[in-house]
């Protein structure tokens, strides 16, 4: 059953919280969602929590706001209480220093993004026949009524679309960007026109991986939609593991939740590029119809290019999407990615000592001698 906290109610809209996805419907919620963003639809978000993604021991704390027309769904945000930074990609380590050497506490925090996913994409999820503005300002209000019921010091919203900018500034949230390196489909007829507008010497460099790659006769298997079987999940699920173990920690994508969340996203959205290796080792990559998303690394660097490089020359040239590749800055445009915060609280010091000053545009703290 709902669990429904009305925080405020204009125009027969209420606003209401949900602890889990269980609790509304898949239809209602993918409603709300994009097309070309599968990273919040409902399947993608309850396999986080089956998954033990998130929830109790993981530092985010699922809690989800709903706007309701007379018990309709008509908007969402996917909320967390967090109590550390880890899987947000956005690093605020400096702010959570500064608070803790005035003696004040940065955590819990409220944070809206999509766990261990850095990709862009509306976070104010509102219905198309909805007004989107009204809802859009009922849900950063509800965030905000939440935020200080935690009693966190800041709500923070990471890797937004910039059309909600203009929402979250009429609040008084700061804008904060960073950076990530995009490849961009500009029409190129084919991959040799891509590389006719690199530099030569990253042409060269890309040319030359390609040509080890068929020196150690790997081939590219592309698997598309129902043809991606579990073993193949299992694979990749070995692949984004072997970071975490190497460096001695736990890897954060537990095999439940990548398993159910692969088998749910796979019709209709993700193909996947197993590259066999003489030795046996693979490599592979995700890629949605729509747009690709690229960061599953296995067994080389070398390796992960040809992946990345395979999957562009085998994208239809008139799909103008970005890809989110990390690995690599050949070809690539940097992009401004945009950010959101909220302070509820400041860090004050005491007079005589150094203050925390946050200034616009937010890309940096600096911390100053008064």
């Amino acid at each position: 059953m709902k669990s429904v906290l009305k925080l405020h109610q204009t125009n027969l809209l209420e606003i209401a919280h949900f602890s889990s996805l269980t609790e509304v419907t898949e239809e209602d919620w993918n409603l709300l969602t994009e097309e070309d963003f599968p990273f919040l639809d409902h399947a993608y978000l309850l396999a986080m929590e089956e998954g033990h993604c998130v929830g109790s021991g993981t530092g985010w704390h699922p809690g989800y706001l709903g706007i309701l027309d007379q018990g309709r769904l008509v908007g969402a945000c996917c909320l967390y209480e967090k109590t550390n930074s880890y899987g947000e990609y956005i690093f605020d380590w400096e702010w959570a220093n500064a608070f803790e050497r005035y003696r004040q506490e940065y955590y819990p925090k409220m944070t809206s993004a999509v766990p261990f996913t850095p990709a862009t994409g509306r976070k104010l999820l509102v219905h198309p026949e909805t007004d989107r503005s009204v809802v859009e300002k009922m849900l950063i209000q509800g965030a905000l009524e939440k935020t200080k019921q935690a009693k966190a010091s800041s709500l923070h919203f990471l890797f937004i679309r910039k059309e909600e900018i203009p929402a979250f500034e009429s609040f008084g949230f700061q804008i904060r960007h960073t950076f990530q390196f995009h490849w961009l489909n500009h029409g190129y007829q084919d991959f040799t026109d891509f590389l006719s507008r690199l530099k030569s010497k990253r042409r060269k460099d890309i040319l030359r991986e390609r040509r080890k790659v068929r020196e150690q006769e790997i081939t590219i298997e592309i698997l598309q939609e129902e043809g991606i079987e579990d073993r193949h999940i299992q694979v990749m699920y070995a692949f984004i593991s072997q970071p975490s173990i190497r460096n001695g920690a736990v890897p954060t994508s537990v095999s439940i939740f990548f398993s159910r969340s692969m088998s749910a996203c796979v019709t209709g959205w993700f193909w996947c590029w197993p590259v066999k290796i003489m030795n046996g080792s693979q490599e592979a990559s995700i890629t949605g119809k729509e747009m690709p998303y690229s960061g599953v690394t296995g067994a080389a660097a070398k390796t992960s290019s040809s992946c990345t490089s395979n999957s562009v020359t085998t994208r239809p040239s008139n799909t103008p999407s970005s890809t989110d590749f990390h690995f690599s800055k050949q070809g690539l445009r940097e992009a401004t990615k945009s950010n959101v915060v909220f302070f509820l609280n400041k860090p004050i010091a005491p007079t005589g000592s150094n203050i925390l000053l946050f200034e616009k545009p937010f890309s940096t703290t600096w911390i100053r001698k008064v």
